[in-house]
């Protein structure tokens, strides 16, 4: 018997270290992909107020050509 806790309890101790790895693992990976959207929002940004500007500096020309 004694035999069989020894071993269950070993296993119980893998299990659990490996379910820590896998969360640890999950928790690198949403934090990863969080970044990324946070980058991609804010390059798109970027590209919008990139975009108005031109625009902006675009309207005395246009204005003058009418």
């Amino acid at each position: 018997r004694q035999q069989a806790r020894d071993d269950a309890d070993k296993i119980l101790k893998d299990t659990n270290l490996k379910a820590e790895a896998i969360d640890q693992l999950a928790r690198e990976q949403a934090i990863a992909q969080a970044r990324k959207m946070v980058q991609s929002a804010t390059d798109e940004t970027h590209e919008i107020q990139n975009a108005h500007r031109l625009r902006l500096q675009d309207l005395p020309g246009r204005a003058s050509h009418r």
